[in-house]
């Protein structure tokens, strides 16, 4: 029964209401009152009256006086009788409320009954829906659903498991193992059941499956120990992914990933899973790094693709000639060759062959190049026992090579640690003197050939008191160039270079300064916008400033290079070329580029006096330089015979110890005071 239905108690008792069974009562009362009023009080009254007078008139009182009295007695049987009635009456009404309110309650537990009906129908229709819904995800599902006994038994599988095993119907009762036709040794059956009974559920299990038409197929499942609500009974649901075309791929990636595109060798990757299997070995092997001698040259000459022709050629030569051997294409213009054979005689025939090999001419397209290679070898064990100790002593052995020269080989010896432990711990008190500021600043005058007065300066770094005991700046220079540290020097010399101009702006008046910028600086990411950031920092004027750039600097993009320069010069500096003549010298830079400063490298002043060539050389730079407006500067003046020569051919400007030596700035201010006074 619905708790809120209540029993009504509606017993209304009508026997005790003397209103419509008994209505001569109250009748039969006043009738025989009225007779025995009549009967007796008139004898009673002629009994004590004897006067007729007064007789009289207490008859008349005596006839108010019955009806008073009847009048009251009325009032009270009818107002008793009204009382009941009033009475009943209330009952009544009570009780029609209580039916209005159960009549009400009956109404509200119908809707209530017909609302949860409507919805016991809507949740039936869902339930449905959701069974089905769940039957068409299970039977569409693109994942192996089957459902078996901790025995081995099928209880049921969906559809993609009959078509992925070419079923026309679920095997129940099939040993699922054996249907799949999983080997033991691919995995451990019972060994997974217990886990699965134990945890509950087990994750990642990898198999190979062979379908009924005979394809193998690489699954991967997941399992769940769940109770069955209708048998009660535990059972295990398997669902299974098929990644047999995932496999594939990742064997296509990893065959993409470990070979070289361009050779068809394998690549470095390649190497770095393969060389474990040799080192578990414990076998001796020799390993050959191979690097081409200015590679770059050729792909700056002729392009990129006689670049990409030599080295598929190389590539294809090393296969043919060492075809027991592994080889690699290691990096760039590198290959790697590991040989087993490790005896001296061995090793020695290696080399040869290699060397006969890389200095052959090649046929590349239209044109015949003639290269050469550098070789660092290393030895297992003797060279290391580890994947990264084996390929970073190739590159320290194969690096030593290239220092030799063209042609060279370098065997991997324990000294070379030494010397990659000194270019570490100069690394770290280079790093150490930058941020502490313990460099220094010296600055060497250029002058006015003809008035020995001092026009410009140019800033040249020194480190006194370094912990190694490094005298040779340019060997610190070409450290930090290799360490990446040059961009830090080059923004200590720019930052104190500003501030000593805001400090000194007497002594600058006339006088500018220039700056030496690395290649890495020169080409850096907002080089120009740090450049602005200082000159609002100290507040200077940039026309005071000339960068020095090396035709080094220039080699890799002309008109990437042109872009930065004119960047910088919008900023109000002047450009100028330093080391003019050396490396990569080409007309084509004072063609295109817009400098304002050309300086003569020290290499051709040297032999100035004594060799024509050189003379001529020089003579047709100034004349040039003029021709093209620029302002010729030559370097490394050092005797009055070449000084006089070069006033000879016209020069203006000059710098070398014949005039001065680099010095800190407080002694060349009492030499620049000096040389204002002797004007004066």
């Amino acid at each position: 029964m619905d708790k809120n239905f209540r029993v009504l108690n509606l017993d209304i008792r009508y026997d005790d209401i003397d209103l419509t069974n008994k209505p001569w009562k109250p009748t039969l009362y006043y009738v025989v009152f009225g007779l025995l009023w009549i009967l007796f009080s008139d004898n009673i009254l002629s009994f004590f009256v004897k006067d007729m007078e007064l007789y009289s008139q207490i008859q008349m009182y005596k006839g108010w006086f019955y009806v008073l009295l009847t009048g009251v007695v009325l009032y009270f049987l009818i107002k008793a009788d009204n009382k009941k009635i009033y009475n009943l009456t209330k009952q009544i009404a009570r009780k029609n409320e209580e039916l209005v309110t159960f009549s009400e309650e009956l109404v509200a537990m119908e809707e209530d009954l017909e609302k949860k009906l409507a919805k016991l129908n809507v949740l039936t229709k869902e339930i449905k829906e959701q069974k089905d819904f769940i039957e068409e995800i299970y039977n569409s599902s693109n994942m192996v659903i089957m459902v078996w006994k901790p025995t081995g038994e099928i209880v049921d599988c969906n559809t993609y498991f009959r078509d992925l095993m070419s079923l026309e119907t679920c095997p129940v009762g099939h040993k699922w193992a054996e249907l799949l036709k999983v080997s033991a040794n691919d995995l451990d059956i019972q060994n997974m059941i217990d886990r699965i009974i134990t945890n509950q559920k087990a994750s990642d299990i990898e198999t190979e499956i062979t379908t009924s038409d005979g394809r193998v197929l690489h699954m991967i499942w997941n399992m769940s120990y769940i109770l069955d609500p209708v048998t009660k009974e535990y059972v295990i649901a398997s669902y299974g992914a098929n990644i047999t075309g995932e496999r594939q791929k990742e064997r296509r990636l990893l065959e993409v990933a470990t070979t070289d595109p361009l050779t068809n060798l394998k690549n470095r990757a390649a190497y770095e899973s393969e060389i474990q299997s040799w080192i578990e070995e414990k076998e001796a092997f020799t390993l050959y790094l191979i690097g081409l001698d200015n590679f770059k040259h050729l792909n700056d000459l002729y392009g990129h693709l006689y670049g990409d022709i030599l080295l598929e050629q190389l590539g294809n030569k090393l296969t043919r000639c060492f075809d027991s051997c592994l080889i690699y294409r290691w990096s760039g213009d590198e290959f790697l060759i590991i040989d087993t054979h490790s005896s001296v005689e061995d090793v020695n025939e290696m080399i040869k062959n290699i060397m006969h090999i890389t200095k052959q001419k090649w046929s590349i397209r239209d044109i015949e190049y003639s290269s050469s290679a550098s070789l660092g070898i290393v030895r297992y064990p003797f060279n290391g026992v580890t994947t990264t100790n084996l390929a970073s002593n190739l590159d320290i052995a194969l690096s030593h090579a290239k220092r030799k020269g063209k042609g060279a080989y370098q065997f991997f010896t324990d000294t070379f640690i030494e010397s990659l432990r000194y270019e570490s711990d100069m690394e770290n008190a280079l790093h150490d003197a930058i941020t502490k500021d313990k460099l220094t600043l010296n600055f060497q005058p250029i002058v006015n050939m003809h008035t020995n007065e001092i026009v410009s300066l140019e800033a040249l770094l020194r480190w006194p008191n370094n912990p190694l005991n490094e005298g040779n700046i340019g060997k610190v220079i070409s450290l930090a160039e290799k360490s990446g540290q040059i961009i830090m020097i080059d923004k200590w010399v720019i930052n104190h270079v500003f501030h000593i101009l805001k400090t000194n702006a007497s002594m600058f008046k006339d006088t500018k300064v220039s700056i030496n910028l690395s290649v890495q600086s020169f080409h850096s990411k907002n080089f120009a916008r740090y450049l602005k950031t200082k000159i609002e920092e100290h507040d200077i004027e940039p026309s005071q400033v000339e960068l020095e750039i090396t035709e080094y600097s220039l080699a890799e993009d002309i008109e990437k290079s042109s872009e930065i320069i004119r960047e910088i010069k919008d900023l109000g500096f002047k450009i100028a070329l330093d080391d003019f003549g050396t490396k990569y010298s080409s007309l084509n830079y004072l063609s295109k580029l817009p400098f304002d400063v050309l300086k003569v490298d020290k290499s051709y002043i040297d032999h100035i006096v004594s060799d024509e060539k050189d003379r001529v050389i020089v003579n047709n730079l100034v004349r040039l330089s003029a021709d093209l407006n620029l302002t010729t500067i030559i370097e490394g003046i050092e005797i009055k015979e070449q000084k006089d020569l070069l006033i000879g051919m016209g020069c203006q400007l000059g710098q070398g110890y014949l005039y001065y030596k680099p010095m800190p700035i407080e002694v060349l201010q009492s030499k620049m005071d000096n040389q204002v006074q002797e004007i004066s």
